[in-house]
């Protein structure tokens, strides 16, 4: 799984908690841990949206709401390019 983006940002920076609050994870991952994630959080998620046939956009609440645009990523995309 990688995590991109603004979220990505603060955890290394530790800085613009609104920012931070506003923003959604950015995170590419394989199908598996997809299938891995919707288990463990099948409680959690309150809303779940396909953009396509490989992102949906996750929306789970447990102590706060986190907002998450996954992709699935496939050989050909470029997730494949940073093993």
């Amino acid at each position: 799984m990688i995590l991109l983006g603004s979220k990505s940002l603060h955890l290394h920076l530790k800085n613009d908690q609104e920012r931070f609050d506003r923003s959604d994870f950015d995170v590419v991952m394989s199908k598996e841990d997809f299938s891995n994630f919707i288990s463990i959080n099948k409680d959690f998620i309150k809303k779940m949206i396909p953009i396509s046939n490989n992102k949906y956009i996750v929306h789970l609440f447990k102590s706060k709401l986190n907002r998450y645009e996954i992709e699935i990523s496939f050989k050909e995309s470029s997730k494949w390019l940073l093993d």
